[in-house]
């Protein structure tokens, strides 16, 4: 197991229309998130944004991959 983990963000974008969301703790469990709760009032410190990972982001635009043959 990887353990878990509390992430904190000022700013998220949620579920699949990428809903803007404040101050949130992002609980992270055997390497998944677990749960987001709200968390208000949350600790003044920088700014976070929390958003989905892009998939292949570094092939992502390209129309042909190079590295695929």
């Amino acid at each position: 197991a990887n353990g878990s983990m509390n992430l904190t963000s000022t700013d998220a974008l949620l579920g699949p229309d990428l809903a803007h969301a404040r101050d949130l703790t992002i609980r992270i469990a055997d390497g998944r998130i677990a749960r987001i709760d709200a968390n208000p009032g949350q600790a003044a410190g920088p700014r976070r944004l929390a958003m989905p990972a892009f998939a292949n982001g570094h092939d992502h635009a390209r129309a042909l991959s190079l590295t695929s043959f």
